[in-house]
């Protein structure tokens, strides 16, 4: 495979993570899922084929991203696209709200897009074709009753966008970083009703579920497919590396191999 760029996406496995890897690899990009779940990464890179890979990670260890990325570094993995999206969430109000569920909800939503951030920025090379993607929410913009944890968590990655790209922006790195705010998204859990898979309809740690949105009623929502997630991250990236003058970023993979004469290759 000749691969125009390489991605990073955490929570990669499934979900908006899922989707986003399989659109980047449709567009001639290598992609490195890193996932807790690594049956599913392995399976989903399995049948991807050439130019995807697998690799383990808990966003809230900085120690696992140090390792991460060191071991990147060693096989001449050079990233141009990091995506946080891993994310978890549950349904309470600030009064069903416990410390413990309050605290795993941040430090996967929160301090894992913060160690993304960080990792980064000293990561990523300083170029204006680099690019830090967050996947927050519309919920961090406009909570729900229900949602206190994780609209605050998604309401911290949105702010952490914005530090991020000032901070780039200061230091001239070159580095962009931008956030999407999806509402509703059809992953799994989503659709599945909380009973049917050992959810309570209250608050505890047992209710906590890796998902792209939390897993709320929708009938009243307009819903939308993780693949619309993936197609909109897609379209972000490929605005910014024309910019960048990285033309060929973008083209489908079946273009893409029959080459140019200007086509950049790994």
């Amino acid at each position: 495979m000749t691969a125009s760029k390489t991605a990073l996406v955490t929570g990669g496995a499934s979900g908006i993570g899922e989707a986003i890897a399989r659109k980047l690899h449709a567009h001639n990009w290598r992609v490195v899922v890193a996932d807790l779940n690594l049956t599913a990464g392995h399976a989903l890179v399995d049948e991807l084929g050439d130019g995807a890979h697998c690799y383990p990670l808990d966003v809230t260890s900085e120690t696992q991203w140090q390792t991460l990325m060191g071991g990147l570094a060693q096989e001449g993995i050079t990233l141009d696209l990091l995506v946080n999206n891993a994310g978890i969430g549950a349904m309470a109000s600030i009064e069903e709200t416990d410390v413990t569920l309050w605290q795993q909800i941040q430090a996967v939503n929160a301090t894992g897009v913060f160690l993304g951030c960080k990792m980064g920025l000293t990561h990523l090379p300083k170029s204006p074709s680099s690019s830090i993607v967050n996947i927050a929410s519309a919920l961090g913009k406009r909570a729900l009753a229900g949602t206190c944890a994780y609209s605050a968590s998604k309401a911290a990655a949105i702010s952490l966008t914005e530090s991020t790209a000032l901070q780039s922006a200061q230091q001239g790195y070159g580095i962009r970083c931008n956030a999407i705010l999806p509402g509703f998204i059809e992953t799994p859990l989503l659709l599945v009703p909380p009973a049917a898979v050992g959810l309570r309809p209250r608050h505890g740690v047992e209710q906590l579920v890796a998902v792209g949105q939390p897993p709320v009623p929708t009938s009243r929502r307009r819903r939308h497919r993780a693949q619309d997630a993936a197609l909109h991250l897609h379209h972000v990236v490929a605005f910014q590396h024309r910019r960048a003058g990285d033309l060929e970023v973008g083209r489908p993979r079946a273009e893409a191999q029959r080459g140019s004469p200007g086509q950049r290759r790994l």
